[in-house]
């Protein structure tokens, strides 16, 4: 027996999605489906374009963290990566130090 809930909220922490294991920035709206599927508790998160992704045939057959990310999120992970390698690196001026 299956069933469950989709709702839309806006994220009030940031989420990872189940799909593309991406981060859902807090303040955006995402996708979120609670729920048994095949006698088993679920609770995923997803952004908007990784929910809409899903077909009618594959809808629930997919594996965790194997779906394409979207273009923004990406670049925000890259940033994210760049910011961390100034940061390690001593590249990177400290926001407390900054003069107004």
């Amino acid at each position: 027996m299956s069933f469950g809930e989709t709702t839309w909220p806006t994220a009030r922490k940031e989420h990872r999605c189940d799909l593309c294991y991406g981060p859902i920035p807090k303040g955006e709206k995402y996708s979120r489906w609670r729920g048994v599927f095949d006698g088993e508790w679920q609770d995923n998160a997803m952004h908007l374009e990784c929910a809409s992704s899903f077909s009618d045939e594959w809808q629930w057959e997919y594996i965790s963290g194997e779906g394409d990310m979207p273009e923004r999120i990406a670049k925000l992970v890259a940033d994210r990566q760049t910011r961390s390698a100034l940061a390690l690196n001593g590249n990177m001026s400290n926001p407390a130090n900054d003069k107004i």
